[in-house]
């Protein structure tokens, strides 16, 4: 694509935004905040992705990994599939833990979380 190209279609879509933002206000409101929630889904489904990226590198660098048990074992014994669990949570929050910084954010994302929640 051209450069020239990219610039005109930037200006297109501007001119149609602010004409659909003048003549039907709703429209344009319903439109960005379809689009803000798109943009969420895809920030939160990528922070998910280097969380278990990231989590299974410092898994590995800790400690080999035991294989995975089979389905029936996963049934057979429910409190060994939820050891993993809390394994892997008390590996976040040593994470969590060891930097000042982000332990403030987290402390505030977790107040946020709770202050939305119904009761």
């Amino acid at each position: 694509m051209r450069l020239g190209s990219f610039i005109a279609g930037g200006i297109a879509g501007a001119a149609a935004a602010l004409y659909v933002a003048r003549k039907r206000p709703g429209l344009a409101a319903a439109a960005g905040v379809a689009a803000g929630q798109l943009w969420s889904g895809v920030v939160r489904k990528s922070m998910a992705g280097a969380l278990r990226q990231g989590m299974g590198t410092i898994g590995r660098s800790a400690k080999p990994v035991a294989p995975e048990p089979a389905v029936s074992e996963r049934r057979a014994e429910p409190a060994a599939a939820h050891a993993g669990d809390a394994q892997a949570w008390a590996q976040i929050a040593a994470l969590v833990s060891s930097d000042p910084a982000v332990k403030k954010e987290t402390d505030k994302l977790l107040a946020e979380a709770g202050a939305s929640m119904p009761h």
